[in-house]
């Protein structure tokens, strides 16, 4: 089978969602197109601890949910995590093939595994600065076979640029949460007028049109005509659905 090659116009993707919400959703898409691939997870985690969720994106179900249940609770039961010691002392870049029946914890191949409908993960691990950065790539049963040999380049490509997202992440994460939603609307939906996403964000953290108006200086009425048009614009039905997109 002929390997095909990572370009440009992917690390030029990649660089260019550092920082944003859509990384998991762009890596997925790579990564589709390279070889065929149903789900993506970046993580981190220290020697001891928790891993913590640096971008993700599945097509079925919820791959957040996932990501959430793995990172609480069954990171403890996945193979993977065994040759944490062993890596730290020898290649830089490790890669494992992991299937759902190499899972022994039956809760968590069911939740993880099956109820995705997925049967294998390739992933790709790296110690750096202390830490260990993981890139695992699930795939469904029934796709055409491949090796880890051929998501290795897209592995070393994304890994550094995973670890570079986390970074801008974090400093996000220090605005206050008002900053944090403007800024976000700002990259997911950059046709949101000024005025819309003020609007929106106020929604977002419980103020209702009269507050809204008398911080923005303008009616209520204005208020939920900004609203409205912002929700129909990108099909957004209640404040709920809005605050999900933003902090998928």
């Amino acid at each position: 089978m002929t390997m095909p090659s990572i370009g440009s116009v992917a690390y030029e993707a990649l660089v260019e969602a550092t920082g944003s919400p859509v990384m998991g959703d762009v890596l997925l898409q790579i990564a589709d197109a390279h070889v065929g691939v149903d789900e993506v997870f970046g993580y981190c985690c220290g020697e001891e601890g928790a891993p913590v969720p640096i971008a993700s994106s599945g097509r079925i179900g919820s791959a957040q949910s996932r990501v959430s249940l793995y990172a609480r609770q069954y990171h403890a039961f996945d193979p993977l995590m065994r040759d944490a010691q062993v890596e730290k002392n020898t290649a830089p870049t490790r890669a494992y093939r992991i299937t759902a029946q190499d899972i022994p914890n039956q809760q968590y191949r069911r939740e993880c595994f099956d109820t995705a409908r997925l049967a294998e993960k390739f992933s790709f691990t790296r110690w750096r600065a202390g830490r260990r950065f993981i890139l695992s790539f699930y795939r469904a049963p029934g796709r055409q076979p491949v090796s880890p040999q051929m998501l290795a380049p897209l592995a070393e490509m994304a890994l550094p640029i995973l670890r570079k997202h986390l970074e801008l992440s974090s400093d996000e994460a220090n605005l206050p949460l008002m900053e944090r939603l403007l800024r976000r609307m700002e990259r997911i939906y950059p046709e949101m007028t000024v005025r819309e996403r003020e609007v929106c964000a106020r929604t977002l953290i419980g103020m209702t049109a009269e507050a809204i108006g008398l911080d923005l200086e303008i009616k209520p009425s204005t208020v939920l005509t900004y609203r409205r048009r912002a929700y129909e614009r990108f099909g957004i039905c209640n404040a709920n659905q809005l605050m999900a997109r933003l902090l998928a």
